[in-house]
């Protein structure tokens, strides 16, 4: 469930950075890093605070 929930987070994160980024002038490229920027920091992020909280 906490893998879920990290995977569920990061997907996010990494969709908003890749949809809103474009809008703000940046090209496909720097999204794309931008997202997968996002996605790991994101998942890494959601599964310490899961594993602080003894959730995962």
């Amino acid at each position: 469930m906490a893998l879920a929930i990290a995977a569920l987070s990061a997907l996010v994160a990494a969709l908003v950075a890749f949809i809103v980024l474009p809008y703000l002038g940046a090209n496909v490229l720097t999204a794309t890093l931008a997202s997968c920027g996002a996605f790991v920091t994101v998942s890494a992020g959601t599964l310490h605070v899961l594993r602080e909280f003894s959730l995962f």
